[in-house]
């Protein structure tokens, strides 16, 4: 079994790691088979974690735009990711003072995350955008999967599953877990 040189422990399951939270070193990521090049993006349904890739915890400065009335919004509302994969993303803003329903770990009719609920039949993409450096922005489509306030800290927290990636933009993502999912 390879040896994270961060953790110092066999790497059985990378998804033990990211359980815990730590960092791994780019060895440890790596040598797991951390990265499938053709993997399905799969929903998170009922609960489970049912998604195509291993989710590592990561901070990056992002923000989206609602739309209303199929027009986006000139207001880009900041955000910032708690994890993400080559499949999906959870993200956190402060919590919403627009929103007029909540249901935790789904998405309530009247909530403005609904347009974009994964099981709504009308859904439209929404669009994440990452700033990756100083010149470059790479903007994401992605469908909610649920919602999670965290009212003590004034937080929001969105799972979302990304859709219709491209082969650029999932490398980009790769590139961006191995250089920040490996850093201290």
């Amino acid at each position: 079994m390879p040896i994270c040189e961060k953790c110092g422990k066999e790497v059985k399951k990378l998804t033990e790691h990211v359980k815990t939270k730590q960092k791994l070193c780019l060895k440890c990521i790596t040598q797991s088979g951390f990265f499938k090049p053709e993997e399905e993006d799969i929903a998170v349904d009922s609960g489970e974690d049912r998604r195509g890739s291993i989710r590592i915890p990561i901070t990056i400065a992002m923000s989206f735009a609602l739309s209303q009335d199929d027009k986006f919004t000139e207001i880009k509302y900041p955000a910032f990711t708690l994890d993400i994969s080559t499949a999906g993303i959870c993200f956190a803003w402060n919590s919403c003072n627009i929103c007029r329903g909540y249901i935790a770990n789904s998405v309530h009719e009247e909530c403005v995350f609904y347009p974009y609920f994964i099981k709504n039949e009308d859904r439209r993409p929404l669009t994440l955008e990452f700033k990756i450096t100083k010149s470059y922005i790479m903007a994401i489509e992605a469908f909610t999967v649920y919602t999670l306030k965290e009212e003590s800290l004034g937080l929001e927290y969105i799972g979302a599953q990304f859709a219709n990636i491209t082969g650029k933009q999932r490398r980009m993502l790769e590139k961006i877990i191995l250089k920040y999912g490996g850093s201290a």
